[in-house]
This record gives structure tokens, C-alpha cells and sequence, in this order.
């Protein structure tokens, strides 16, 4: 590849991450939206899980010329279930807990996201779907996020063994505060 080239696919990079990050700001600067920043998921927060299911989605529904505004929606909001999942158990199994973690928090994000944001059918479809095969993506927009959502699960699972590559990721995206804030 040329040194032209790698400049042009770079400027391009930054210009599709300036557009991620000015679509997703009226979302992350909600005050419940930001509530995620205090609740574990593997081995980060809910928020940088989201933000980040949400830029990979938006990079690769912008590639492959899907709707990717819904598809950062989507995945900005597809865990908006604001609840830690230790204080939901009620039984003893762990197994038991987490199956009914796997079929209620699509339904609780989608809830929580209906409440705080107008939402289209597309993104509806991804925050009910996202926990592929308790939900059936019904449009490519949302097996994007589905896929997206557990590669990433497997990759922050993976991070609990470094504290330093940990950071880095719950860094990602940090958003300035709003001014109305």
C-alpha cells in the first residue's frame, strides 16, 4: 500500500470515528446513560462495553453500507439495563441467575431506552435481539451488533488478566461533558 493511500485510509478513519462520536454524545451525556459508567461487565464498565459495541457496529455498518446511525444506537443502548447482575440473583445457581439475566436485560434495556429515547424499529430490534439465540436478529444492522457484542465479551473476558490493557479500554472513549451539564 502507498504512503498516499495509508493518508487517505487514516483521514478516512478519523473522519468515520469524529461522526461515531458526535452521533453517540446526545446518548452518553444522558444522566441515566451515564449511570453504566458504575456497573461491571467482564472486565470493564456497561458504558465502555456499549461505546464500544457501538463504534466497532457503526465501522463496519459504515463499510458495508447498513444504517449506521441505528446500528450505533442500537449498540450504544443494547445493554442500557442499569442494575448489577450480583444484586439481581435469587437463587443460589449461578447458571439459573444468569439464563434469566440472558432472556430479562434485553427486555429491561429495551424499557429503559423506550423511556429516555425515541427509538426506530431497526434499533428496537437490536436491543431486543443483541443476546442471539434468546433473541433472532431480524436485520443485518442488528446480527452486526450481535456479533460485535460477543466478540467483545470474549476479548474483555480476556482482559481481567491485564490491569494495563484494562484501563486502555475503559479509556477508549472518553467524552467531554456536555456544557448544559
Amino acid at each position: 500500500m502507498t504512503k498516499k493511500r495509508r493518508k487517505l485510509r487514516r483521514e478516512k478513519s478519523i473522519e468515520v470515528r469524529r461522526e461515531f462520536i458526535e452521533l453517540a454524545e446526545t446518548i452518553v451525556h444522558h444522566p441515566e446513560y451515564s449511570k453504566m459508567k458504575d456497573i461491571g461487565h467482564h472486565s470493564a464498565s456497561v458504558y465502555a462495553h456499549s461505546v464500544n459495541v457501538a463504534y466497532f457496529s457503526y465501522r463496519i455498518a459504515h463499510r458495508l453500507g447498513l444504517d449506521k446511525t441505528s446500528t450505533a444506537r442500537g449498540g450504544l443502548l443494547h445493554d442500557f439495563y442499569l442494575y448489577k447482575f450480583d444484586e439481581q440473583r435469587s437463587s443460589k445457581y449461578l447458571f439459573i441467575d444468569a439464563f434469566k439475566h440472558t432472556i430479562q436485560h434485553p427486555r429491561v434495556a429495551l424499557r429503559n431506552a423506550e423511556k429516555h429515547f425515541h427509538l426506530n424499529r431497526t434499533e428496537r430490534n437490536i436491543i431486543r435481539s443483541h443476546m442471539f439465540p434468546a433473541g433472532l436478529p431480524k436485520s443485518p444492522e442488528a446480527m452486526v451488533v450481535t456479533m460485535v457484542d460477543k466478540g467483545l465479551a470474549v476479548y474483555e473476558y480476556a482482559l481481567n488478566f491485564s490491569q494495563e490493557w484494562e484501563a486502555r479500554y475503559e479509556r477508549r472513549f472518553i467524552f467531554a461533558e456536555s456544557q448544559s451539564a
